[in-house]
């Protein structure tokens, strides 16, 4: 019906391309800082200039470093079952305006620093889609995510706000922390998801889109072969039925060795043993 909308010819009908968009989401809950040690102060013209100098004269520096310090995982709703929960640890903080602030421009960022806790969506219930925009393949695609469209979603993302509250509070915090100003407000759950639905932002780990499987909306096979067309296999994150509960830059270098196995016909065990005597040996 997709095709027919844009005047493409369809050789073979899966339903399932486009569907099941799942990506991991995240959002900060923030402190003013009592010490200027943070990321945020970096952002000043002069700063930035010195930064520059600083790592590529030296190679070293606030260039040389990821903005994410450090993360745990848990599950926010039921503490002794799988996680569904991440919290990253970050030394900068986005500002208390959320009609100024753009998560993609630092110029935005206040030059105070500050620090978060961003409490991170690992397994979502939503789901999304792609579709064509037009026939032209050079036309960006049309990406509707529907993040937080699960009322399970929604509560996972309140429980984690209320955890990452909890540990600003903290008393290791206190000789750290000039105040908590993100959530603004704190007074019910209905004020967090506000906050939440303001500053929420992809983890940019976008799978399912051609996802592995036999039922109706599957596109590829355990082989990674697409159903009904010879000769033609996807091997990428969007094989995945369902997200991992973590980044997904591992699994796809899995899911790519395995493809090349598959292609090859060869085993994972067979091709770690040719590449290393001293496994074949133990």
């Amino acid at each position: 019906t997709e095709l027919k909308q844009h005047g493409i010819a369809c050789l073979h009908e899966l339903v399932g391309v486009g569907k099941n968009l799942q990506d991991h989401l995240f959002v900060p809950v923030s402190a003013y800082a009592l010490q200027q040690e943070g990321h945020n102060h970096h952002v000043k013209i002069g700063n930035q200039i010195k930064d520059l100098f600083n790592y590529y004269a030296r190679g070293k520096g606030i260039l040389q470093i990821g903005p994410l310090e450090a993360v745990a995982f848990f599950n926010s709703t039921e503490p002794n079952a799988r996680v569904n929960c991440q919290l990253h640890f970050a030394a900068f903080i986005l500002g208390e305006n959320y009609e100024k602030v753009d998560f993609y421009n630092i110029n935005t960022f206040p030059q105070r620093d500050g620090y978060s806790i961003l409490p991170t969506l690992l397994r979502p219930e939503s789901r999304g889609t792609v579709c064509l925009r037009s026939k032209n393949p050079f036309d960006y695609p049309i990406i509707q995510p529907n993040f937080l469209t699960a009322e399970s979603d929604r509560q996972v993302m309140i429980a984690g706000v209320k955890k990452a509250l909890d540990i600003l509070k903290h008393a290791a915090f206190q000789s750290y922390s000039e105040r908590i100003y993100a959530p603004t407000d704190t007074s019910s759950d209905e004020t967090i998801l506000a906050h939440i639905r303001q500053q929420v932002e992809t983890v940019y780990h976008p799978v399912g889109t051609c996802k592995m499987g036999h039922d109706e909306t599957a596109v590829v096979d355990a082989q990674l072969r697409v159903h009904g067309i010879e000769g033609l296999r996807v091997i990428d994150a969007s094989i995945m039925p369902t997200i991992v509960s973590g980044n997904t830059n591992a699994p796809v270098y899995m899911i790519a060795e395995k493809g090349a196995d598959m292609i090859l016909g060869k085993s994972s065990i067979q091709k770690i043993v040719q590449q290393d005597s001293n496994i074949a040996t133990i």
